[in-house]
């Protein structure tokens, strides 16, 4: 370069434009990025992709949501069960007059413990469903059922008092007669069922 060049050597140290311009940073960036962008999606990103299919991790996600589900249906179906054999202890009690004259506090709302059986049995009830629900409410069906089985065991230990002398004696007539009108007014077959 001679006293006859015109511009100024190029190069970070001169005055020319050189890569420390301020506009060609900024000029050659952008395209370089998306460059860099393409090449990363176009190989890197499908290798990645087809080693996690060979490694089974889209099965193994799948998978988990299975088992997540059966176990959510597990649940569902064992409150379900548990929720049955609370209304037929509590039926069984409500139709047999003998157990309602034994123990009438069970069947007295105006006690504590049967009140909060009743109540957590009506949120059971109005949870069950005939079929799975999901997991959301499969969760809060199982709490109420596990409320109301326990609020039922309550129920029936704080009724089952023992009868004193003249409880027991100012039962014995209404015994009798329930007795005598259960037997003779309702075939066997009702008797079987309310005693289940």
């Amino acid at each position: 370069m001679g006293p006859d060049h015109h511009h100024p050597p190029f190069g970070p140290h001169g005055d020319g434009y050189g890569f420390d311009h301020p506009g060609f940073g900024s000029f050659l960036m952008a395209p370089l990025v998306l460059l860099l962008l393409a090449i990363l999606l176009c190989t890197v990103l499908p290798l990645v992709l087809w080693a996690l299919r060979e490694l089974g991790v889209p099965r193994a996600f799948a998978m988990a949501r299975i088992r997540i589900a059966a176990g959510s249906r597990g649940t569902w179906r064992a409150a379900l069960a548990r929720h049955r054999g609370t209304a037929v202890e509590f039926a069984a009690y409500e139709c047999s007059p003998q157990a309602v004259l034994h123990r009438p506090a069970l069947a007295d709302v105006r006690q504590p413990a049967t009140a909060r059986f009743v109540d957590a049995f009506a949120e059971a009830c109005a949870l069950a469903t005939d079929r799975y629900p999901g997991r959301a409410r499969t969760e809060a069906f199982a709490a109420a059922v596990d409320r109301a089985a326990r609020a039922w065991r309550a129920a029936a230990e704080a009724a089952a008092r023992p009868l004193t002398g003249a409880d027991t004696a100012a039962l014995k007539p209404a015994t009798s007669i329930v007795g005598s009108v259960t037997a003779t007014a309702l075939p066997s077959t009702v008797l079987d069922a309310a005693h289940l």
